[in-house]
């Protein structure tokens, strides 16, 4: 299957959806308005758990345990208890608009907006472990990792590219399914990705 090839689609359980996450079993899709995070079942879409939060927010990753957030506007992450929605802790960074997060298994990936820069981020401190390198994309949407690379949304130009974590280098690009791909996820498999004005989410494949 050509690399961009929609699998299967459905509707968003939200009007703005504007971050996805994978947990191996089911996805996790924010709504910044709403303030809501919702848990659905990745062949029918429908919410299976929701809860709603005290701060906004404007991306989403899964890190094996819990999820974690971006809010450009405190310069801050956010992790949370995914099974009761508490707040576990803030993390700042010192980026001035952090958007995209993304986990490889040992630390955040996260893209400042303002900078149109990637860098690597511990965690534990927020921390940059990497001096950062341009991004690609016109408007920065949302990060992911999948097979070793990172998966970066550009919803100014609707593409999906594939870059190599240590340089930045494009590996590949394609087009989204959608005008407005804010975030995307992976499965180990396949990509997932939200469209912003189409409330719609797509399994995509990358292989």
């Amino acid at each position: 299957m050509a690399p961009g090839t929609v699998i299967r689609d459905f509707a968003s359980p939200s009007q703005t959806p504007i971050g996805i996450a994978w947990d191996g079993s089911a996805l996790w899709v924010i709504d910044s308005f709403a303030s809501m995070i919702y848990q659905i079942d990745p062949v029918t879409g429908t919410v299976e758990y929701s809860f709603t939060t005290t701060v906004p927010f404007y991306a989403l990753t899964w890190d094996g345990r819990t999820l974690w957030t971006t809010n450009w506007k405190t310069g801050s992450l956010y992790q949370w208890e995914p099974n009761t929605g508490t707040m576990i802790r803030t993390v700042a960074v010192g980026l001035q608009w952090p958007y995209g997060i993304a986990w490889d298994g040992r630390a955040l990936w996260v893209n400042d907006l303002n900078a149109t820069r990637i860098y690597q981020v511990d965690p534990v401190t927020g921390t940059t472990q990497t001096p950062g390198w341009l991004t690609p994309a016109g408007a920065p949407g949302d990060l992911c990792w999948a097979g070793g690379h990172i998966w970066h949304c550009d919803p100014a130009v609707a593409r999906v590219y594939q870059l190599a974590p240590l340089t930045g280098t494009m590996l590949q690009w394609f087009n989204a399914p959608g005008n407005d791909p804010f975030s995307c996820c992976s499965d180990g498999r396949s990509l997932w990705l939200c469209d912003y004005t189409a409330n719609r989410i797509y399994q995509i494949a990358i292989t």
